[in-house]
């Protein structure tokens, strides 16, 4: 399935679809964007700890 998605987003069609909604893909493998992930979840907890956000 990743492979579809890559290979999808490496199409002039779907470039030019996602130049024309400013977005910018990055592909990566599932491990890589897994990490991606819990990089992100680890920066944006420390933020919303810091806010006192909470979940109604």
């Amino acid at each position: 399935m990743n492979k579809a998605f890559t290979d999808a987003l490496a199409t002039p069609e779907l470039k030019a679809r996602m130049a024309g909604l400013m977005a910018e893909p990055s592909p990566t493998t599932p491990d890589q964007f897994a990490l991606m992930v819990k990089a992100e979840l680890a920066k944006y907890q420390a933020v919303v700890k810091a806010s006192g956000a909470k979940v109604d």
